[in-house]
């Protein structure tokens, strides 16, 4: 990327090509470099500009300048993109601004941008994993884990495995202690773990652990209460070969439930209780998930 524009001019007689610099000098020292673009439109992004290219679709990530003057000093700049009436060239379809702090810098100065394919986005923002990752998984509500060496991600303390739920990483607990090497998750929403790993959530579990990281289905009425040879018959359905457990107690409002049953959702989810009505005292019923 150039950060200069061509122009003639006439020296000793004889025209020849030379590059001048645009610069801006604001009360505050800053140079200001003007740079035209054509065949793309110019959007502000959160970490410097975007390049949108019409005709493929595909988008151009400009950021994260780095400045240095003629001794290698670093200088504060940022990236900007002006109203298109500040374009010094008429014929641009729009422009970026360089705005560099320049004040006692050695000249010549060297711009660097770095820029990237912008359709793919940064997790958690700029800092990434602190080690290296290795396994990935993901489970039916699109959460991402992740298992490797790092202790943190993002800005996020996480021992050797973590989670994104779309926007953030959080921590899964105390971690473990040891790197993770795969992860797994199953049709009932549990998380497992292999790796070098001696210590997950705080218990003992050397190389292998798994954790129930998925809230469990609740169930819903599938075939409507009846009463048939004396017995009390609904019909729930709920997640594939979930455990459910039938509580029950004395008064609708108030008191302690207690255990009745536990009844195991066929492979399609379904599952029926059944009790008797000749109960005394009279007892009310509910379905709860097993974790």
């Amino acid at each position: 990327m150039s950060c200069f524009v061509p122009w003639e001019e006439e020296k000793e007689g004889k025209r020849g090509q030379s590059w001048e610099k645009e610069v801006d000098r604001p009360v505050a020292e800053q140079l200001c470099l003007h740079l035209a673009v054509k065949g793309a439109r110019v959007e502000q992004s959160a970490y410097g500009a975007t390049l949108m290219l019409p005709a493929s679709g595909c988008k151009v990530a400009y950021w994260r300048l780095k400045v240095t003057d003629a001794n290698g000093r670093e200088l504060s700049a940022r990236m900007e993109v002006p109203d298109q009436s500040a374009s010094r060239n008429s014929d641009s379809e729009g422009s970026l601004a360089i705005l560099v702090d320049d004040a006692e810098a050695a000249y010549p100065i060297r711009i660097d941008p770095t820029f990237s394919d912008a359709n793919w986005i940064s997790m958690g923002g700029l800092p990434g994993a602190s080690s290296t990752i290795y396994a990935a998984a993901r489970d039916s509500s699109r959460n991402i884990y992740i298992g490797g060496a790092f202790t943190v991600v993002g800005d996020v303390v996480a021992n050797y495995i973590a989670k994104w739920d779309g926007s953030a990483w959080s921590a899964l607990g105390w971690g473990m202690i040891g790197a993770v090497r795969a992860l797994a998750v199953d049709s009932s929403g549990h998380l497992y773990a292999g790796g070098i790993f001696t210590t997950a959530g705080g218990k003992v579990s050397a190389y292998l652990a798994k954790a129930v990281i998925a809230e469990p289905t609740p169930p819903t009425i599938s075939q409507p209460p009846r009463v048939e040879n004396g017995n009390f018959t609904v019909g729930y359905s709920g997640a594939p070969n979930a455990t459910y457990a039938i509580q029950f107690r004395t008064n609708l409002t108030q008191g302690t439930w207690q255990h009745y049953t536990n009844v195991t959702a066929s492979p399609s989810g379904q599952f029926v209780f059944t009790a008797p009505v000749a109960q005394a005292p009279m007892r009310v019923f509910r379905v709860v998930p097993v974790p």
